[in-house]
């Protein structure tokens, strides 16, 4: 859609569209370019490709989840996690390993 979008679509419809189902659904996990994982948290109405993503076993000065916004350059998503790796990772993490956080959060389907 994002290729054509003003070849074969209307870009207001196709922005509209996007934003409403979005290309990381909230809840998704992905591999980030620094080698992290994260969990999609939020959209980000500018850049629909950019979600605002919590870093797994990540936390703030305040002890809250470490949040960032994605960018196209050194902070990009290289891929979603499968089920697989996220089981894994649920695994790793709920044994008190990566930083002795909790686990994050199952993927809905």
């Amino acid at each position: 859609l994002l290729r054509n979008e003003s070849k074969q679509f209307d870009p207001v419809i196709t922005k509209a569209l996007l934003s409403c189902l979005s290309l990381y659904p909230i809840g998704t996990y992905v591999f980030l370019s620094t080698g992290k994982v994260g969990i999609v948290t939020d959209i980000n109405p500018a850049s629909l490709k950019t979600p605002f993503v919590e870093l797994v076993g990540e936390y703030d000065e305040s002890g809250r989840h470490k949040t960032i916004e994605t960018n196209e350059t050194d902070l990009k998503i290289n891929r979603v996690l499968t089920n697989k790796e996220i089981g894994e990772i649920i695994k790793y993490v709920g044994k008190g390993e990566g930083g002795g956080t909790t686990a994050p959060r199952p993927i809905k389907k």
